[in-house]
């Protein structure tokens, strides 16, 4: 039985690290083209966010 819960936390962390890693690059990507034209006070923030800071 444990062994099972192992198994599915790994799954879940696993999902939810990628999710997230996918949701960053989106934002990175959306980062650039805003940058380009002028950076906006939320891609500051989501940049902020994005460092840890």
């Amino acid at each position: 039985m444990k062994k099972l819960i192992g198994i599915a936390a790994a799954a879940f962390f696993g999902l939810g690290i990628f999710t997230t890693s996918a949701q960053a690059e989106t934002v990175v990507t959306t980062e650039v083209l805003n940058v380009r034209e002028n950076p906006t006070t939320e891609s500051k923030v989501v940049g902020k966010l994005l460092n840890g800071h």
